[in-house]
Parts: structure tokens; C-alpha cells; sequence
């Protein structure tokens, strides 16, 4: 499953760019011999750009950097027990994602205050720590059904930038512990818009 001409024609602007993009993801390789489960499909090649679009997130940094942390996390959820992950793991896990997605803010939790498209003001940056310490503790304890784990997680919103396309992946691997199937869409959108 490709990007169709009319899908193509849509974007009349993005598909030169889109193509290019699609050319290079499709030329990462994942080299440790893993099963083909774990290699990037046509439709999470197509994920990954509906992801950056929706997060205004389409430069061919952000679209590669999205797509080396969706390898990871895909590969991550096909390899590791994921119903024996500890506080700390799930933790880990994040912030390597967070990386790997904006490597600007380091996985680092954000510092400044946040504000959401409704006018809702995001969690206070002094109590992310603690949000997320509990968030992780109740993933690793199997508490939260894979949507629970994604709509909390974006409401702590606990990075500066990236924060939708690191939930699309957590909920994703959430989506894997509960039913050993990797999503083939987005998540389903709890908030009326993106989260980034």
C-alpha cells in the first residue's frame, strides 16, 4: 500500500517531498536480522507521514527522526516482555523516544508551561516528574488499557515538542501489550486535534 496518485494529487505541494521521504524510510533496513514483523510496512511508512503532517512536523529531519523512533519502538515492542516492564523501563523507553523524535530536548521533561488549542493549560512543569513516575508505574503494572496509557500521557504532555508522535508510539506498544498486534493507524484522537 503506497501513496496512490490521487492521495499524491491531494498534496500537490508535499508530493515531491513526500516522495523523497517515503524513498528514504523505505531505505532504512533494520540490520539485526529481526523478523519481518518488526521491518516498516507501506502503512507505517504511510503512519509515520500522516503523523508528522498532523503534528506539523514534515521537515525531512523531523519525518526521518519520527521514523527512527518508530523502527525503535516497533522493534522494542516485538522484543522486549513488555508485561514485565519496570517503573523505570517504561520510563527509559519514553525519554529514548523522546529523543529519537525531537533530539533537541534530549528526552528531557519540559521546563516552561504549556497551553492546548482549547485553552486548557497543560500540567504544572514542576509536577511532571512525579505525573510521570506514577503514569509509568501504572503501565508497567498493566493498569491502563492502551488508550488510557496514551490520553494520560498526553495530558501530562511532559516534553516540549514531540509529544503527539511519542504518544502515537507509546500508545502503539501499548496496543501490542494488550493484544500482540501492532496497529496499522493512528491513534484514535481524544483530543479534537493534535497534541504536539
Amino acid at each position: 500500500m503506497g501513496w496512490s496518485q490521487s492521495a499524491l494529487a491531494i498534496y500537490p505541494i508535499r508530493a515531491h517531498h513526500n516522495f523523497q521521504i517515503m524513498n528514504e524510510i523505505g531505505n532504512h533496513e533494520i540490520s539485526d536480522g529481526l523478523e519481518s514483523r518488526v521491518g516498516l510496512t507501506e502503512t507505517d511508512k504511510e503512519l509515520i507521514l500522516k503523523q508528522c503532517e498532523n503534528q506539523k512536523a514534515t521537515s525531512t529531519e523531523e519525518v526521518s527522526a519520527f521514523t527512527d523512533a518508530y523502527r525503535e519502538a516497533k522493534k522494542f515492542a516485538f522484543t522486549a516482555t513488555l508485561s514485565q516492564l519496570s517503573e523505570e523501563e517504561v520510563l527509559s523507553l519514553v525519554k529514548d523516544l523522546a529523543e529519537l523524535t525531537v533530539p533537541q530536548t534530549k528526552g528531557q521533561y519540559r521546563t516552561v508551561p504549556v497551553t492546548f488549542r482549547s485553552g486548557e493549560r497543560g500540567i504544572d512543569p514542576a509536577l511532571i516528574e512525579r505525573a510521570m513516575s506514577s503514569w509509568a508505574q501504572a503501565f508497567a503494572a498493566n493498569q491502563l488499557s492502551a488508550l488510557e496509557a496514551y490520553e494520560e500521557f498526553e495530558k501530562i504532555h511532559p516534553f516540549v515538542d514531540g509529544n503527539g508522535r511519542v504518544g502515537d508510539l507509546v500508545w502503539k506498544i501499548a496496543t501490542v501489550k494488550e493484544s500482540g498486534k501492532w496497529p496499522e493507524e493512528l491513534p484514535p484522537d481524544v483530543f479534537g486535534g493534535s497534541n504536539d
